[in-house]
């Protein structure tokens, strides 16, 4: 940003053989080259907290397909192991609460930090 208010002091203007631009017209460009700038700051943190937010949900329906499911196992020798809970309630409580608990740790994801 100081970078083209030094630039404009340092000119007054722009001219060469082809162009000439008063120092004025100069300053208004210098303004909207900031202006955009400061605007493309904006967008880029609003793109960088929303994929933020889009990978912590991934993550948290990762985990609970993990619970319903587990991946089979295949070892070297050619045998497929399953994972079979000896007490499925548990896993089906588990399910639920986990289900349950989306809005909210999405939710804190996407409530701005007000500490910094």
């Amino acid at each position: 940003m100081n970078d083209y208010r030094k630039m404009l002091e340092e000119i007054g203007g722009y001219e060469n053989e082809m162009i000439a631009v008063p120092a004025g017209a100069v300053r208004e460009m210098v303004s909207e080259i900031e202006m955009l700038r400061d605007r493309y700051d904006a967008i880029r943190d609003e793109r960088d907290h929303n994929a933020a937010g889009r990978d912590h949900a991934i993550k948290i329906l990762s985990r609970i397909h993990m619970v319903i499911y587990p991946m089979l196992t295949k070892l070297e020798k050619g045998t497929t192991l399953a994972f079979r809970p000896p007490n499925p309630h548990e896993y089906i409580q588990a399910i639920s609460d986990r289900i349950r608990a989306i809005p909210d740790e999405i939710n804190q994801v996407f409530t701005p930090d007000r500490t910094g």
